[in-house]
């Protein structure tokens, strides 16, 4: 009866079945790295740049004086839009067909929601007191 191996295991020399050492496994490597787009290739160069600007907005004025005035109560909207902007599109790639099978498990989802909900503030509230 003949069963067929995943690309990565040979049979080796003696026919056992351990993994074969090739040089093409670094050739994908590579050819991901050229894949990298002029954005991605510098990303981290894109956030210190970004993060630089930020503070130095953040020294004028004028916009200190927008950022307080586009808060509603202790909230603050264009941040909230930000954080927002952040967030969905990991979301969005949820593998919604999965959900069924994590709500399955009761015992997680108490947990979760225990932990979130009821640990998470307290510890944040006595976390600010010290």
């Amino acid at each position: 009866m003949s069963t067929s191996l995943p690309p990565s295991i040979g049979t080796g020399a003696a026919g056992n079945g351990h993994a074969l050492a090739t040089t093409t496994q670094a050739q994908p490597q590579e050819e991901e790295e050229k894949k990298l787009s002029f954005l991605d290739k510098y990303l981290s160069g894109w956030i210190l740049l970004a993060a630089a600007i930020g503070l130095g907005l953040g020294q004028a004025p004028a916009i200190i004086k927008a950022i307080k005035a586009s808060s509603v109560g202790t909230t603050n909207i264009p941040i909230a839009i930000g954080l927002i902007l952040m967030i969905f599109p990991p979301l969005a790639k949820v593998r919604w067909n999965k959900m069924r099978d994590v709500f399955a498990d009761t015992h997680l989802v108490a947990l979760t929601l225990v932990m979130n909900w009821v640990v998470g503030p307290f510890l944040m509230y006595f976390l600010v007191r010290i």
